[in-house]
């Protein structure tokens, strides 16, 4: 009976939490200058939470309809931005990361 209840009350905080952040996303896209990319990050330290609502976000309906390409990415704390920009092109172009082997970073 206390599971239940602690699930239903983790629940509904997540999802208004996933509504507000819904909420403030729009907002980012709506006053963005450049409609053709549109970068909404969360960010925190470990185990804070973040991974629920950003899942909840990701998958909403009306989040399809305002993005034509949606990419989820996970950086960890040591990761090499190259080889985070090769995962990300290859993903949003369909080809293969081998393509980018001779890709230079400045």
């Amino acid at each position: 009976m206390v599971q239940s209840v602690l699930f239903r009350v983790a629940e509904s905080l997540i999802g208004k939490l996933a509504s507000h952040a819904m909420e403030e996303a729009s907002l980012a896209y709506d006053e963005g200058e450049d409609e053709s990319l549109s970068i909404v990050p969360i960010v925190g330290i470990g185990g804070l939470g973040k991974t629920t609502p950003a899942k909840l976000i990701f998958n909403d309906e009306s989040i399809d309809n305002s993005f034509s390409l949606k990419i989820w990415v996970c950086v960890f704390k040591d990761f090499k931005v190259r080889n985070l920009l090769v995962k990300i092109l290859s993903s949003a172009l369909n080809s293969t990361q081998e393509m980018y082997k001779n890709l230079e970073m400045q």
